[in-house]
């Protein structure tokens, strides 16, 4: 059985099985690890302790539902009240600071991700409309997202998701000044904002991201050179200037966001053709 590891997440424990070393028959050889998709149920199983027995980990039992162990939503509130209601065990439950202005959300230290337990939580985070943030925090490991600031006001926001998928960022109607995004091994879908300027950085390591920007909207997206990295603007009509890549007539646009957008083995698509799903 082989595990890999990638250089790009060193800082982070995980692993990548290949096809070797299962017991599966064809058309699923043979170390086939998802459930429901017409293997034999005990060759599922036997896979799965040879995964534990090669990696010393206790696994979760698998029964073909969804891949992740949290899961974050966050809305908006009415008035200036906000609220995280957190459902699931506790040593998957997340961490909430709230100090001020500042609210920050985050997945515990410990390795909740699948499948690496059974430990599986729920978070919803309401965010009231009237209130200003000055930070907006939200950590999640191995987990999906699902953010929706519609009406809110956010100074800075920061999102950091290790192991994501199903990610989706709704800033559409939101009024945020400074936004960070740092993805890695996960998906994520940025919807920006409409009406109001924005600055920020998107980072990606053995990701996805996909960048959905309202029509009028000045955009200007500022990339590094890395052979790893792939980006689509040239496609959607922006043109090259210097580092950046602008669409034309940036420079008067009534509203305006420029993004830094970077990171190795990282695919940016801006305005895919079935939208920021």
């Amino acid at each position: 059985m082989q595990i890999l590891a990638s250089a790009l997440l060193a800082a982070f424990p995980h692993g990548f099985t290949t096809r070797a070393g299962g017991a599966s028959e064809p058309p699923w050889d043979s170390l086939n690890l998802g459930a429901g998709v017409g293997d034999a149920p005990g060759e599922v199983a036997e896979n799965w302790r040879r995964l534990s027995e090669a990696t010393g980990l206790a696994f979760a039992a698998q029964d073909g539902g969804r891949p992740f162990d949290a899961s974050l939503e966050v809305v908006p509130g009415a008035g200036s009240s906000w609220s995280v209601d957190v459902h699931g065990t506790a040593n998957a439950r997340p961490t909430v600071e709230r100090t001020g202005a500042k609210l920050a959300v985050r997945s515990p230290n410990s390795n909740v991700g699948f499948p690496f337990g059974n430990q599986r939580a729920g978070w919803r985070a309401e965010l009231g409309t009237g209130t200003r943030f000055e930070t907006l925090t939200l950590d999640l490991n191995a987990g999906d997202a699902s953010v929706n600031l519609a009406g809110t006001t956010v100074s800075q926001l920061s999102f950091e998701g290790n192991a994501v998928g199903n990610t989706r960022l709704d800033l559409s109607s939101a009024t945020v000044a400074r936004l960070d995004v740092a993805v890695n091994a996960g998906d994520v879908a940025i919807l920006l904002p409409a009406g109001a300027d924005l600055q920020g950085e998107v980072e990606g390591n053995a990701a996805s991201v996909d960048l959905c920007s309202p029509a009028g909207v000045g955009l200007r997206l500022l990339v590094d050179e890395n052979i790893t990295a792939s980006k689509n603007y040239d496609k959607k009509g922006l043109v090259r200037s210097g580092n950046a890549w602008e669409t034309p007539g940036y420079a008067n646009a009534a509203t305006r966001i420029e993004l830094r957008t970077i990171g190795s083995a990282v695919s940016y698509t801006l305005n895919p053709e079935d939208g920021c799903r």
